[in-house]
């Protein structure tokens, strides 16, 4: 009886999810699992900037302050980890036109690829960096909440759980880069 209830429950499991994703639900998966990790790790490169850049003499009146410290930083162990992980998540994606919701999953990915770009290039003064930052994180929010009005709740409770497996991960390439990096030899380059 016990297993025929549980050959019932996954039966019915299985049939709720239509056999499993469609190529639509795995491209919003991706799109959204990419959004979420590259709007943490862009606020965890761009909040580095500032650290390296409170260490620097400020810019004279009238000129735009020097990135170099930022530069600095993204030539670290660690900053080139970091580095190396958002330009992945910022690569364009093309979405198949004829799903259904090809507009919003574009408009997801287009808002990630634009954030990414954005934090790997910092120019202008602090303050104009920072409100392009917040300008391109309030257009990935929106997009990320215009993709997931409609999306199934599975696919959304999956997306969480890989978006925090993956930080998680980015996390633990940062910690061992940075490790690496305080091993490696007074004026060597750093390794990626």
């Amino acid at each position: 009886m016990r297993r025929a209830v549980i050959g019932l429950l996954a039966a019915l499991f299985a049939g709720a999810c239509g056999g499993g994703p469609t190529p639509e639900q795995l491209a919003t998966k991706a799109a959204l699992v990419d959004a979420h990790v590259a709007r943490a790790a862009a606020s965890h490169l761009a909040s580095r900037y500032d650290e390296a850049a409170a260490v620097q003499p400020p810019a004279e009146e009238g000129t735009a302050p020097s990135w170099e410290a930022a530069a600095a930083y993204r030539a670290s162990a660690e900053g080139l980890a970091a580095v190396t992980y958002l330009s992945e998540l910022g690569k364009p994606v093309s979405v198949d036109p004829s799903f259904p919701r090809a507009g919003d999953i574009d408009a997801v990915r287009r808002a990630t690829t634009e954030l990414v770009t954005i934090v790997l290039q910092p120019a202008g003064t602090r303050e104009e960096f920072a409100a392009r930052v917040s300008d391109a994180q309030a257009r990935l929010f929106s997009a990320v909440s215009a993709l997931e009005k409609g999306t199934k709740n599975h696919i959304l409770i999956e997306t969480r759980s890989e978006s925090n497996i993956r930080m998680a991960e980015y996390t633990e390439i940062l910690a061992g880069s940075r490790a690496a990096g305080a091993g490696t030899a007074p004026g060597a380059s750093p390794t990626p």
